[in-house]
């Protein structure tokens, strides 16, 4: 199969349509508005200039890698010159070269503040959406199929709320890989995913089913369920969701708000403010409902705040799993 036919038109991971999300909405390619959309956000409450975030990759890009990040993306692209197997393995080295200047391009991970570009420029932080986003933004630049996902179960089987993000890049052989910039190797065998599936026009929480030989995803199991479903059942979350879940972790991270022992109102009223546009971006995005009825649980609006976190409840369920500190509520 030749690469006109891996990049077709507007759809990222396959050519059926969904009515709930439109293919074009995965797309973000380094070079596009879309992802600029992103770094505007986060420059929006900076006094810095947003063009900073493109200057820092390109300043990387040159000392790393001999060429501004464009050029190198451009350069990367015309190493994918073969088909089916073939193909899978250039991909993978491409994977494996992005995921490998991203940890030098921007050297500390950061919790706190590493989700924000302007961080990026001005400390050299990341974490592991925003490393994500920009990973899948670098894959989708050069014409590969890649995009962010959550992760809800680690390599190990620890369980979190969503509480890390990687990215899935589906290869030429009809398989998936996960690449994170978190772990010491590229290509991790997290147990639990979260995205988007055409299949049911929703969110999804699954279990990928991964080939005995290597960190390839031959198909995923949705959670709870023993049948296997094909690569093509999972897309990667669209931009709705990567707005949203940019504006959870602002909430999420609000000094002395509602993710902290020693909150104040101040702090609390911004993690309202940040979660309340998260939901208001993707009302289907589960972790950002459930945080908001924290938020106001916090702040003393138990009525509003026991509505909120029946829609989370009702959320989680539809996807196919709910992580216990939902349950409590």
């Amino acid at each position: 199969m030749r690469l006109k036919h891996f990049f077709l038109g507007v759809c990222l991971f396959a050519t059926a349509s969904s009515s709930a999300v439109s293919g074009k909405s995965y797309q973000y390619p380094f070079s596009s508005r879309a992802f600029r959309s992103f770094v505007v956000d986060s420059f929006r409450e900076t006094p810095n200039n947003m063009d900073a975030t493109f200057q820092y990759l390109n300043v990387q890009s040159q000392k790393l890698n001999g060429k501004p990040l464009k050029a190198w993306l451009a350069s990367q692209k015309q190493k994918v010159t073969g088909v089916g197997e073939v193909r899978a393995k250039q991909e993978m080295e491409i994977g494996n070269a992005y995921w490998a200047f991203i940890k030098k391009a921007i050297p500390k991970f950061s919790l706190e503040r590493g989700f924000e570009f302007h961080f990026m420029v001005s400390k050299g932080e990341r974490q592991c959406f925003l490393q994500s986003v920009l990973m899948s933004s670098m894959f989708q630049e050069t014409g590969l199929r890649g995009g962010v996902i959550m992760i809800w179960k680690n390599p190990t089987g620890g369980e979190s709320n969503n509480g890390h993000a990687a990215v899935l890049l589906r290869l030429a052989n009809n398989t998936d890989v996960i690449v994170d910039c978190s772990d010491p190797e590229p290509f991790i065998k997290h147990q639990g995913v979260f995205f988007f599936s055409p299949s049911t026009k929703s969110y999804q929480f699954a279990n990928p089913v991964y080939n005995s030989d290597s960190a390839t995803i031959a198909g995923y199991k949705v959670a709870g369920s023993t049948k296997q479903v094909a690569p093509s059942f999972a897309w990667p979350l669209d931009t709705k969701f990567l707005a949203s879940q940019f504006e959870y972790y602002r909430g999420e991270r609000e000094p002395k708000g509602v993710f902290y022992g020693n909150v104040t109102k101040t702090g609390l009223r911004g993690s309202l403010k940040h979660l309340q546009e998260s939901v208001r971006r993707c009302p289907q995005n589960p972790l950002a409902v459930f945080m908001l009825g924290k938020a106001q649980e916090r702040l003393g609006k138990k009525a509003q705040a026991k509505k909120t976190y029946a829609s989370a409840k009702k959320l989680y369920t539809k996807y196919g799993w709910t992580p216990d500190n939902v349950k409590a509520k």
